[in-house]
């Protein structure tokens, strides 16, 4: 899935943000934003443990808070916990460096690049100050002015990574799923379609609007080698396998 970097902002744009980013200062804004969406993930367990109080506590006929010993279940699932923590490691440095963390990363620097170049940026900051009713702009100091733009671009290249993550790597809540999957029965039915769906449903819209594009004379919007990246990427697979005599679908497969 992290490929799908590389499909939909190309090698340059990905160059690009990298080299950006390689400021001490740069590096601190963007962790503080991937934590304000919640793309610096951590296993939640390792927060709280409730099983290991709860199972170990339990009140008595009089109210009072008595310590049980754990029976078998309890000490199979306290086991079972032990595990996913140690497994879900590799999983939790993935997310936050290759997949939604590179990609926010990638997408909020990109933003930040052009709304730098954006000469009605100073405006969009001086229209948020009169909505809030401050002081006016004039009546800033020019490093004031600067912080302010600078606060009204992060905001801005923040929201933009945050919907380049939901469009290659999606959401999973509950409210995020087609209706269809939302009810009882489609939840457990569509358990593990998730992820097939919405990679459908990216790939469609990739080939939408580059095929679009291609049609209409437009071969080099980014739209369109989107499109040309996204069908190298599979025919480079195909080639591979055949070359090799391996199945490379089966690590980097398109469902």
């Amino acid at each position: 899935q992290s490929l799908q970097n590389w499909v939909y902002f190309g090698h340059k744009a990905i160059g690009t943000a990298f080299s950006d980013m390689g400021s001490d200062r740069m590096k601190r804004i963007l962790s503080e934003e991937m934590g304000l969406h919640g793309y610096e993930f951590v296993n939640i367990q390792e927060f709280s443990t409730p099983s290991d109080l709860m199972n170990s506590t339990k009140l008595d006929a009089t109210g009072k808070v008595v310590e049980s010993a754990p029976n078998t279940i309890n000490k199979v699932n306290a086991w079972l916990e032990k595990i996913a923590k140690v497994s879900g490691k590799p999983m939790e440095w993935v997310e936050n460096h290759v997949n939604r963390g590179m990609t926010f990363k990638i997408g909020f620097m990109m933003t930040w690049k052009r709304l730098s170049q954006d000469p009605n940026i100073t405006r969009r900051a001086v229209k948020r100050i009169h909505n809030a009713r401050e002081k006016t702009w004039d009546q800033y100091t020019e490093l004031e002015q600067n912080r302010l733009i600078e606060k009204e671009i992060i905001k801005k290249s923040s929201a933009k990574a945050a919907e380049y993550v939901k469009e290659l790597h999606y959401l999973y809540d509950p409210f995020a799923k087609i209706p269809v999957l939302r009810t009882p029965l489609g939840s457990v039915l569509g358990q593990f379609t998730t992820y097939s769906i919405n990679f459908f449903e990216y790939q469609r819209k990739i080939a939408a609007k580059g095929g679009s594009d291609f049609l209409a004379g437009e071969w080099n919007s980014p739209a369109a080698w989107r499109l040309y990246r996204l069908g190298m990427l599979y025919t480079f697979i195909g080639g591979l396998s055949a070359a090799t005599n391996t199945t490379w679908g089966n690590i980097i497969e398109n469902d």
